[in-house]
Parts: C-alpha cells; structure tokens; sequence
C-alpha cells in the first residue's frame, strides 16, 4: 500500500495478498484508476469480501462482478490420485465510472 501513491494512472488496477488492508488499498487505489478502467480483487475472507462491496458501492464503481475458484491439488493415494479440493478465492472485479 505505500507504493500506490508512486502509481501512474491505470487502466487496470489487480489487488490480493494485502495482509488485512484490502478495504483501504481499495479506497486508496481509487484515485489512480482512470474513468472506464477496472479495479480486480482477489480475496479469501467473507468479511472482507463483504466490507469491499461496501466499499466500492461507496465510490465510483458499477458493473461489480463475483466470481469463486476452489482449487484442487492431487495427492497419490495407495489405489490412485485423488483431488484435493483448497479454500476457494473469490475474485471481485468493477468498473470506476
């Protein structure tokens, strides 16, 4: 987050792995996203997917899209692979007006 006041203006702008300050990177990303540029958000807690809705529905953002992946991994069992299954990630993407 210290580096997004450095940013140039964006077309895009991808956040994930925040450490707890997604709700305000997003805030503070807002300023460096141009009209018409997209913000994509990957997280794994419910709270925060429910704070960052808030957020975006707070500023200038519309066509807000949800998207979840779970991803599996195979582990060799004594008869075969099995697929097993990791926390889903859930993928939040908008459009600033």
């Amino acid at each position: 987050k210290e580096k997004i006041s450095d940013l140039e203006m964006a077309d895009v702008i991808f956040i994930g792995g925040t450490g707890g300050d997604t709700g305000e990177i997003v805030k503070m990303s807002e300023n460096k996203i141009k009209s018409g540029g997209r913000i994509v958000i990957g997280i794994i807690l419910i709270e925060t997917l429910y704070s960052v809705l808030q957020i975006l529905d707070s500023l200038k953002f519309e066509d807000i899209d949800i998207t979840q992946v779970t991803i599996s991994k195979s582990r060799k069992t004594s008869t075969g692979t099995m697929m097993l299954a990791r926390n889903p990630v859930t993928i939040i993407s908008a459009t600033k007006l």
